[in-house]
């Protein structure tokens, strides 16, 4: 079976603003680490409505270990696949 890790909306102006933001940002790296480990794909979705779709606040936040093995795909819709890549990846996969 495939697998995936799929991130949605990590962005920098987004998780700034979430409640127990260290908490979230620790265990999203530490699942980070264990799809590393599986060999499992990771995947980040940011929604361009954030931060006007450009800048600092816009980016995956700071604090979260993206690897460079990572797909970063950008949304214009609360659905990650509408008009967007994501499955064409996944059927690739």
């Amino acid at each position: 079976m495939n697998q995936a890790l799929l991130i949605i909306d990590a962005q920098q102006e987004l998780v700034d603003s979430v409640f127990q933001k260290e908490e979230l940002l620790a265990k999203m790296n530490m699942v980070i680490q264990k799809a590393l480990q599986a060999n499992i794909s990771i995947i980040f979705m940011r929604d361009t409505d954030v931060a006007g779709g450009a800048g600092e606040g816009f980016e995956i936040h700071s604090e979260i270990a993206v690897p460079a093995r990572a797909k970063i795909f950008d949304k214009t819709a609360t659905n990650s696949f509408y008009k967007t890549s994501l499955l064409h990846f996944f059927k690739r996969k």
